[in-house]
C-alpha cells in the first residue's frame, strides 16, 4: 500500500508563508469527508512542559474553519499520557494546552480530552500488534 505525501515549502514567496500555504493544502486536498452536520475530532498534540514539537494552534484553527465551512462541528482533541507528568489527567493537560496557545479563542472548537478526566474512559480494542494482542 502506498501513500500520497504532500510538502509545503516554509519559505515566504510572493508574500505567502506557511499558514497560508497550509490553507492551500487543505483546500486542494479537500474535506470531502466532512458532511454538514458532522461532529469532527480533530486529533492533536497539546505539547509538553518546555516543548515545541507541536502544531501550532494557527494551523490547527485552519483545519477548524475548513471543516466549519462544510458544515461540520469540529473539536481538537488529545489523549492522556501513561508516563508521569501533567498530561496524565485532564486537568493539568487541559492547563498545558491554554499554556501552548491552546483554547476556543484561539483555535475556534472546543478542546476535549478523548479519554476522560481521570484518563479511565477507554475502551479495549484488539490488534494484531508485534508486541500487543490489545490496546486500551
Amino acid at each position: 500500500m502506498t501513500s500520497d505525501v504532500y510538502f509545503v515549502p516554509s519559505r515566504v514567496a510572493h508574500n505567502r508563508g506557511l499558514l497560508q500555504r497550509f490553507g492551500t493544502l487543505i483546500d486542494r486536498l479537500g474535506l470531502d469527508v466532512v458532511a454538514r452536520g458532522d461532529t469532527v475530532a480533530l486529533k492533536v498534540h497539546f505539547g509538553d512542559d518546555g516543548t515545541t514539537a507541536f502544531v501550532r494552534p494557527q494551523f490547527a484553527r485552519k483545519l477548524v474553519d475548513r471543516v466549519k465551512a462544510r458544515g461540520g462541528h469540529p473539536f481538537l482533541t488529545d489523549t492522556c499520557t501513561l508516563y508521569q507528568g501533567r498530561r496524565q489527567q485532564a486537568i493539568p493537560h487541559l492547563e498545558l494546552a491554554l499554556e501552548n496557545g491552546f483554547s476556543y479563542a484561539t483555535v475556534g472548537a472546543p478542546l476535549v480530552i478523548g479519554d476522560g478526566i481521570r484518563s479511565r474512559e477507554v475502551a479495549e480494542v484488539s490488534v494484531s500488534g508485534r508486541h500487543f494482542e490489545s490496546v486500551r
